[in-house]
């Protein structure tokens, strides 16, 4: 056992145990009122939410750490360079390919396009008689398998001296973006007959990479965006369209190249900053308060990685992040009620009229709760998981509606919740239910043209959304049968534990390796996790808005994973690391009520020290072997070793 590495996370469990004592002894030292208590007074006392603007000094502090991470981010995402033209085979018929003298070929280097199946590749003396250019009585083909789709792939051959070199596809079409032939030096060997399989031999790599090739999910989604983008049925049909369509864009500005499926990943996790920020500022106030919050959120390892892969996540995410700000809006604007009018000698006006509200103020908030259901729509047509977000989206706007109409009944204003109440849930169906609904049919636009179909008859057709509706079909009884064993599953316990992290890249060079995984900041996993379990307290003592906000979005984006059987990884957790983030922010808030400032600038630099310490097996740069052991192997289960 390392017992060097055990220092570390022993010394982190210590200093935020010792965190969340002195806050819990400081902010709760009294005697709690019991439940049955605080129920009992509720009418007198409903739950309180405050909206906090935002402030020309904010912008300061966010540009900077938009600046800085994003110039962290977009560092070393990818090369640029891959291959731009492709030999689409749309028969079997074979190319042929021929050099200059009798050649011996020791390796094919190769990168594949759009499409699968496999080539027979065979070399001929004198173009009559051909034999298989891998040694094997049976006929070993080279892949172009889904899982290796857009990657530089190598082969090893012992090819006597030959004239001639056919390449035969098993299946049409198949696309082949470069075919590079090396001899036993190790250089390139020219030949003529397919020019575009070796017009950009510039580009090859010296081996294949992460920086150059897809890895882990990203075999399925960046192919998804690009046959979106050349009207083709797309094969990866387990999540809906949006989140691949955004990829998409991403290619089209760059290529299809690592750059350019990873580009709007990246975007997104710089932007998603803005609105996190704005949230913490809306909810507590405190610009320094939301820079530290902002900060933790953005160098969090998993926010990071996930934000760099050019998978779904990020956005989903993001999107969860926008419908709940403006759920926050939303619930401040119709439990903050003004006052009753006095007359002069400061009475409060008793007449009849005096019951009911300005007409402007009887139904508020309708913009930030259609903001709240335009985002969940585009959320779910981006990443089913977000559907979770809409059960504490639910919660918390039946809890506002509730909270008001105690303060009208506590303020003699009862009369006008009728108003209130009709109009809000008009607009309620309207906003979450009939507008995701249409975004979500039309994001599968796509699908639809793919199959021949054409705009805008495709949308007054029945059969495109007998192919929505079946697209449902299919991934839900996809999604229940992802039950096999993999080797970096984990379960939402050790999500919540950080025990867990998925690996998704691993490379060894002799001492030295590639690595790196999706995981939680130990700090923010743990101090996250402390913190949501004192958010109960703020709710019972003292009904904080806040804290009811928080602990009901962290609950609905954990709890459906409790019950889900199916195979998880650790990135399920990323969008409740947005709640733990917002945990401690509350925790954060309290201790600059109580003008301990500097514990709450302490704990931000620890955590953000962190970042640098395991940048190694977040990025994948090469590391030594024995380095990753001895210092970032915090726990057993952690597959950095």
């Amino acid at each position: 056992m390392n017992y060097l590495t055990l220092i570390f996370p022993t010394l982190l469990v210590i200093a935020i145990a010792a965190f969340f004592f002195y806050y819990l002894e400081t902010r709760y030292s009294g005697r709690l009122k019991n439940t049955i208590g605080w129920i009992r007074g509720y009418d007198q006392s409903p739950i309180s939410f405050k909206l906090h603007k935002m402030s020309m000094k904010d912008l300061l502090p966010l540009c900077v750490i938009l600046v800085v991470y994003g110039a962290v981010a977009f560092t070393n995402l990818g090369s640029n360079k891959a291959p731009e033209t492709y030999h689409t085979f749309e028969t079997t018929d074979p190319v042929v390919i021929t050099f200059d003298e009798p050649t011996a070929i020791s390796e094919l280097v190769y990168y594949t396009g759009l499409h699968t199946g496999e080539y027979n590749i065979q070399y001929s003396r004198d173009g009559e008689f051909w034999f298989n250019i891998l040694d094997s009585t049976d006929a070993i083909l080279v892949p172009q398998h889904y899982d290796n789709l857009f990657k530089w792939l190598e082969i090893e051959t012992a090819t006597p001296e030959v004239r001639y070199l056919r390449i035969v596809p098993t299946e049409t079409p198949m696309c082949l973006g470069e075919l590079v032939l090396k001899d036993e030096n190790g250089s390139f060997i020219s030949y003529t007959g397919a020019d575009v399989l070796c017009d950009e031999s510039d580009i090859v790599p010296e081996y294949s990479f992460w920086t150059n090739s897809t890895y882990f999910d990203e075999v399925y989604h960046p192919r998804t965006a690009l046959e979106h983008l050349e009207n083709v049925k797309p094969y990866e049909i387990s999540h809906p369209p949006l989140g691949k369509l955004i990829i998409a864009i991403g290619i089209s500005l760059f290529g299809m190249n690592p750059f350019g499926w990873r580009f709007m990943g990246t975007l997104f996790g710089v932007l998603m900053l803005i609105p996190f920020y704005i949230l913490i500022k809306n909810m507590f106030g405190k610009t320094a308060l939301a820079a530290c919050g902002t900060v933790l959120f953005a160098f969090d390892f998993m926010h990071f990685v996930q934000t760099r892969i050019a998978t779904i996540d990020t956005y989903g995410v993001m999107f969860i992040i926008l419908s709940y700000l403006f759920m926050w809006r939303y619930a401040c604007a119709i439990t903050n009620v003004p006052p009753r009018e006095k007359d002069s000698e400061g009475m409060v006006m008793a007449d009849v009229g005096d019951e009911m509200l300005p007409k402007g103020q009887r139904v508020p908030g309708l913009l930030p709760l259609m903001m709240s259901g335009l985002f969940f729509g585009i959320g779910c047509a981006s990443k089913w998981t977000v559907i979770y977000a809409g059960v504490g989206l639910a919660v918390i706007y039946a809890i506002a509606i509730v909270c008001r109409f105690k303060v009208l009944k506590n303020t003699g204003r009862k009369r006008s919740f009728a108003p209130f109440i009709f109009t809000t849930l008009a607009m309620s169906v309207l906003g979450f239910v009939a507008v995701p609904v249409v975004i979500y049919c039309l994001s599968y636009i796509p699908y639809g043209l793919a199959q021949g179909m054409t705009m805008p008859g495709m949308l007054l057709d029945g059969d495109y959304y007998r192919l929505v509706w079946d697209n449902q079909v299919y991934m839900l009884t996809y999604h229940q049968g992802v039950n096999q064993v993999h080797p970096y599953e984990s379960r939402w316990w050790q999500w919540v534990l950080d025990m867990r992290p998925i690996l998704y890249y691993l490379e060894y060079n002799g001492e030295v390796k590639s690595a790196f995984g999706c995981f939680n900041n130990p700090a923010v996993a743990w101090g996250g996790l402390a913190a949501v379990l004192c958010l109960p307290f703020a709710v019972i003592k003292r009904r904080n808005g806040s804290a009811v906000f928080v602990f009901i979005g962290y609950l609905a984006q954990l709890l459906p994973w409790v019950f889900i059987t199916r195979t998880t990884f650790a990135y399920h957790y990323f969008p409740s690391t947005v709640f733990i983030v917002l945990a401690l922010c509350f925790v954060f808030n309290d201790l600059m009520e109580k003008g301990k400032n500097k514990m709450v600038y302490a704990y931000t630099g620890v955590t953000t020290a962190l970042f640098p310490l395991f940048y190694p097996v977040l990025t994948g740069i090469w590391t030594n072997t024995q380095w990753c052991i001895r210092f970032l192997k915090w726990l057993p289960t952690w597959p950095f070793g």
